[in-house]
């Protein structure tokens, strides 16, 4: 219980108490195997961390437990900063001051997608923060209708069509307008004006 306790003093307060509590060390212990590096140490001499991801209740050696800060720290999509996530999740983009979960959403809506074009060997260079002053623009409305709300992320000119994940191509747009667009091109549907009035908007909100 005194080792225990020292331990998450160690997790607590960082690396000075680390080096008070391996004074604690005891010969002769189970030993165990570090889930990060795979090391042989003492049972006593593992800690644990939720600063590496993957194991729940993983136990880490004391060089490990050192260098997760710099091996896990992440580089917020919308803002640069670099931060560590608490839970080391992989699924979260966003750093504490940014983080929301409809911007946590939309990050994954611009990684999917970007993924996606690259797989087909397109140009993807839509960023977060982009494809945010677009929702704006739009008021969260589709694109097309102007009366639904959004609900996927359209390529005007589809994919298929040698379109490109990109701020001058990408707009939200209800379901029922994405489904009847599908793989159409050249503006057949919903017909100029409209293309005309979105092309407009993004050229006003992104300076293209």
């Amino acid at each position: 219980m005194v080792e225990q306790a020292w331990c998450d003093d160690a997790i607590r307060y960082g690396e000075s108490d680390l080096v008070r509590w391996e004074t604690l060390r005891t010969s002769g212990r189970k030993r165990l195997h570090c889930h990060e590096c795979g090391a042989e140490v003492l049972a006593d001499e593992l800690l644990s961390t939720e600063i590496i991801p993957g194991h729940r209740w993983g136990l880490y050696c004391l060089s490990c437990v050192r260098e997760a800060p710099i091996c896990y720290a992440r580089g917020c999509v919308l803002c640069g900063s670099e931060y560590l996530h608490p839970d080391g999740k992989s699924d979260r983009w966003l750093c504490p001051q940014c983080y929301s979960e409809d911007r946590a959403r939309q990050a994954r809506i611009v990684a999917q997608q970007c993924y996606r074009t690259l797989a087909q060997r397109g140009k993807a260079d839509l960023t977060l923060l982009q494809w945010l002053k677009t929702l704006a623009v739009f008021r969260g409305r589709c694109a097309y209708c102007v009366r639904g709300e959004a609900e996927v992320l359209e390529h005007m000119q589809p994919l298929s069509g040698g379109g490109s994940t990109t701020a001058s191509n990408c707009v939200p747009a209800c379901r029922a307008c994405n489904s009847r667009k599908g793989r159409r091109v050249g503006g057949a549907w919903p017909g100029p004006v409209v293309i005309e009035r979105i092309v407009q908007l993004l050229n006003q909100v992104h300076g293209l």
